[in-house]
């Protein structure tokens, strides 16, 4: 008896421990989480601690695409060869630059 009780507590508290992080992913804030299933805020904070610091909260969803999504033929620079700089443009997307012509 005393085990099956047991496992019932745990998948309780699992299942509010989820709930409470559900609801602060929608901005909700922790007392209004704690106030929504019933627990103590302190409890409700230890346990969104708990999950912001494991390493599913830490680490990028796979779906994320990475800030270099251009694929662009590597850049030469026409007076020392090739350029090795982040960020550097392809000269064939560069834009001409104004000249300058002085007023008369």
């Amino acid at each position: 008896m005393q085990a099956w009780t047991k496992d019932a507590r745990q998948a309780e508290k699992a299942e509010q421990q989820a709930k409470a992080w559900d609801l602060w992913l929608d901005c909700l804030s922790e007392h209004d989480v704690a106030d929504a299933i019933d627990v103590p805020r302190t409890t409700v904070q230890s346990w969104l601690d708990e999950q912001r610091k494991s390493a599913d909260f830490v680490r990028a969803p796979e779906s994320r695409q990475h800030f270099d999504v251009w694929n662009f033929a590597p850049a030469r620079d026409d007076s020392a060869g090739s350029t090795s700089y982040f960020g550097v443009m392809p000269p064939h997307l560069r834009s001409e630059r104004p000249r300058y012509r002085p007023r008369r």
